[in-house]
């Protein structure tokens, strides 16, 4: 997974920077079992991390927003973006309009963003995902710092389970 900017013009020149990733895992293993709303809970809880976590710069603020308890993933506490939302970058608001793009001819998904100052298009950037597409995108000022960081949640089935990646960037 990787992000890209691309300045216009003579306008201030921004780039994305990844602060942090964290894997997840919710396996299915074991269901076989389970009935009715048992196998409801177990199908629908919450994914665990599968990394050494207290490694990750930004585990200590995504816990401290209640998104990472006792290493699991929060699902229900993460805020799905719109396809247009504000982002903060110092006293700076922008205007961001996401939209997806799949392009056949490299099989890939792409997620593009678009930043706006009143009707002007300050830049663009692409996020690119694996096939299915099935990303949802959170914002917060985690750190404090003024500056609101994008966390991307990638979801994707594998082998008796689904596997979730959180991604958190910044503009700089």
């Amino acid at each position: 997974m990787s992000l890209m900017l691309f300045s216009c013009n003579t306008k201030p020149t921004y780039k994305w920077q990844k602060l942090d990733s964290y894997s997840f895992r919710r396996d299915y293993a074991g269901a076989d079992s389970l009935k009715g709303a048992a196998l409801l809970r177990y199908l629908n809880r919450n994914p665990i991390t599968n990394i050494d976590h207290a490694k990750g710069n930004f585990f200590e603020y995504l816990s401290k927003a209640n998104i990472i308890q006792n290493g699991t993933l929060q699902l229900s506490n993460l805020d799905t973006l719109y396809n247009t939302f504000e982002y903060t970058i110092q006293d700076k608001i922008f205007k961001v309009a996401i939209d997806f793009k799949y392009l056949s001819e490299d099989d890939s998904n792409n997620f593009i963003f678009a930043f706006l100052q009143e009707k002007d298009t300050i830049f663009r950037d692409t996020l690119q995902f694996g096939f299915p597409p099935d990303v949802i995108f959170s914002k917060n000022d985690l750190d404090k710092n003024g500056t609101d960081e994008l966390y991307a949640l990638f979801k994707n089935y594998a082998v008796e389970g689904d596997n979730f990646e959180l991604s958190v960037y910044e503009l700089k």
